[in-house]
């Protein structure tokens, strides 16, 4: 496909499950493990709530976010890539020790997606709220 409106009316789908768009040059071969192809992502933004972090809360290295169901149960909803220093100094004044009664208090988090090796983890007062950019993406319902 070469028309740029047909692919700028298909950015518009993210709720069909469209990720983006590849990019290749028309004379261009698929190469299996190869790289040369662009990808343009769709990103959104959204807010989240800081539960946890990697590092400190003086020097956090990651951010581990959640999201408040209706009754007000914070949910694991994913991590940060590593923080850079500036956002890191931001967050770290921010931050606040948990006490007790934290939500995910019982909760263990693996160092990389399929990892069994886990993650330590300092928990902290859910209060600080960063806004996040985000991939679209969806897995299938159970059955």
């Amino acid at each position: 496909m070469t028309d740029p409106r047909q692919a700028a009316d298909w950015l518009q789908w993210p709720a069909a499950g469209t990720e983006g768009l590849a990019f290749k040059r028309l004379d261009q071969r698929y190469v299996p493990n190869g790289r040369g192809w662009l990808k343009y992502r769709i990103r959104h933004t959204a807010e989240a709530v800081v539960g946890a972090v990697s590092g400190t809360t003086g020097a956090p290295v990651t951010a581990l976010l959640g999201r408040f169901d209706s009754g007000g149960c914070l949910h694991y909803a994913g991590r940060t890539t590593v923080l850079p220093a500036t956002v890191r100094r931001a967050l770290a004044a921010a931050l606040r020790r948990a006490g007790t009664g934290h939500p995910w208090a019982r909760r263990t988090f693996s160092v990389s997606w399929g990892s069994r090796e886990r993650l330590t983890v300092q928990l902290v007062e859910p209060d600080a709220v960063a806004e996040v950019a985000v991939d679209i993406s969806r897995c299938p319902s159970a059955r």
